[in-house]
């Protein structure tokens, strides 16, 4: 029979070293998972909108194929009486079939959006999805609280974390100059003879004496810390751009609404009654539709842009909730 315990003392703080490496190391597993939510989540917001933009355009393809269908009746209605030749109810005609696949144009686009978002968000290809919500919401972010938030942002504090990961794992290394104390005791029996035996043991780093492990941490450490800092500035100088940038989309936004919508439904309006009283050749209300729906696109356009920097902004930040 022989049975012995042993234990083994670290000496020089390697065990407060180890555990402080461990420890930061957990704290950046868990930031950088943080940091791969905030960009999964950003892929999402902008698939959403876009899902929505698909939405937008398609309403507006919708409703200029049902002005040109009843343009089309105006043309035949007043080719029957007269008052028109054949080649306006051709080109009413040519109109409504150029609207109609604009139509069937958007229903691709829309099926294709909602299809990306069906797969970010993991559901089956066949899920029906209903979207709610304004294109762009007009959120009035300050710029002072999103740089105050910023360095608490996910890959920020990964950086951070992995820092203090390389300096715990330094100052193991220095710790692994000292030699590690052993203790044992044991119990054998041989024979007759009862043997209580206790012994201790010192180890000697002359070759490994952590310099390896120390010189590693010390270079991903500086490493680390140029990342980080480089990191902080451009993060900086993305909010700041970013901020200005929807500022000035969220500005034309509004601009456009009070000054272009309430001319497009009137003049549509106007141009239609004159060409149906006869006032006006269809070549002219083709071309005033054309532009009054090139006009309902660049809305929806800078609807989309405006709420797309509003993500990238909220992104830049870590606030994109």
């Amino acid at each position: 029979v022989d049975v012995g315990l042993g234990q083994v003392f670290e000496l020089g703080g390697q065990r407060g070293a180890r555990i402080d490496a461990s420890s930061a190391g957990v704290e950046h597993a868990t930031a950088a998972a943080d940091d791969a939510s905030r960009r999964a989540l950003r892929d999402v917001a902008v698939s959403f909108l876009r899902a929505r933009y698909a939405d937008e355009r398609l309403r507006i393809a919708a409703d200029t194929e049902r002005l040109a269908s009843e343009l089309h009746r105006v043309a035949q209605r007043r080719h029957e009486v007269g008052d028109v030749g054949v080649l306006d109810v051709h080109l009413a005609a040519l109109g409504l079939a150029r609207f109609q696949a604009q139509s069937r144009t958007a229903e691709a686009a829309r099926g294709q959006a909602l299809g990306d978002l069906r797969r970010l968000v993991g559901l089956e290809p066949d899920a029906i999805v209903t979207l709610s919500g304004e294109l762009l919401d007009r959120r009035r972010l300050s710029l002072p609280d999103l740089l105050a938030r910023a360095p608490d942002r996910a890959d920020l504090r990964a950086l951070d974390a992995a820092a203090r990961q390389a300096d715990a794992e330094v100052r193991l290394g220095e710790a692994k100059r000292w030699p590690d104390l052993g203790l044992r005791l044991g119990y054998a029996r041989e024979e007759d003879a009862d043997l209580v035996l206790g012994s201790v043991s010192l180890t000697l780093p002359f070759f490994d004496h952590g310099q390896g492990l120390e010189a590693a941490a010390r270079a991903r450490g500086e490493s680390v810390r140029v990342e980080r800092e480089m990191t902080r500035a451009t993060v900086a100088t993305g909010i700041r751009t970013t901020f200005d940038t929807y500022q000035r989309l969220l500005a034309a936004v509004e601009r456009f609404e009070q000054d272009g919508l309430p001319r497009i439904e009137q003049s549509d309006a106007l141009a239609h009654q004159s060409y149906e009283a006869g006032a006006m050749r269809l070549g002219e209300l083709l071309a005033i539709r054309r532009e009054l729906v090139e006009a309902r696109v660049a809305y929806v356009d800078l609807l989309l842009n405006a709420a797309l920097a509003g993500v990238e902004l909220e992104t830049e930040a870590g606030v994109l909730r």
